[in-house]
């Protein structure tokens, strides 16, 4: 609605006990519009400025698969799971047509720095025309470590397809094909030369 859009500049947050305080900066527009979004992942930090956790760039590479229809025009999220928690839910917006047949979409990711990253779930909400979606892996490259792993999937992501299931766990694995590729055949049908036939 009107106003939507907020600037939120900082949260601050004292722990009554322990009499400790930390400070969540952001200095950015919350709306769903352009570059910026909803859900912001703040670092927290010390009286003096200095980050209490390092926050990490994770370029998050989506390839949807070589399927008649794999492409969708759903709303795709993302959670990063690791050792150190997890991103919580990440809307995936991709530029142009979205999530087509044989593409990659690329994001990025900025969370605190999750350790090694041990799944993810990714998934849609079945919004929109042509929902379904046939993923294929999703690459994850920690930008400041360089580390890079890949998380195979092969699978349909679709409410009438496969298993139905619209949201997806998947583990790191070694990369390779996901899926058998398509095989073209070509077929000659002769009739015979009874009659009648």
């Amino acid at each position: 609605g009107w106003g939507a859009a907020w600037f939120l500049e900082k949260v601050n947050i004292r722990n009554e006990s322990s009499g400790e305080e930390y400070y969540f900066l952001c200095g950015k527009w919350l709306q769903a519009t352009g570059s910026d979004t909803l859900v912001r992942e703040l670092a927290a930090r010390s009286a003096d400025g200095t980050a209490c956790r390092d926050l990490v760039n994770y370029k998050v590479d989506v390839i949807t698969g070589d399927r008649r229809g794999a492409g969708t025009s759903a709303n795709v999220h993302v959670v990063l799971f690791g050792e150190n928690g997890d991103t919580g839910k990440r809307s995936l917006e991709p530029n142009g047509l979205g999530f087509s047949r044989k593409e990659t979409e690329t994001f990025g990711v900025e969370a605190v720095d999750l350790g090694a990253i041990s799944r993810i779930e990714i998934g849609h909400d079945n919004s929109g025309w042509l929902a379904g979606w046939f993923l294929d892996k999703v690459i994850i490259t920690n930008q400041t470590s360089g580390e890079i792993q890949y998380f195979p999937c092969g699978q349909w992501l679709d409410s009438s397809e496969g298993d139905g299931n619209i949201v997806r766990e998947l583990l790191p694995a070694e990369d390779g094909p996901t899926y058998k590729p398509l095989v073209s055949y070509s077929l000659e049908i002769t009739t015979g030369d009874r009659r009648g036939a």
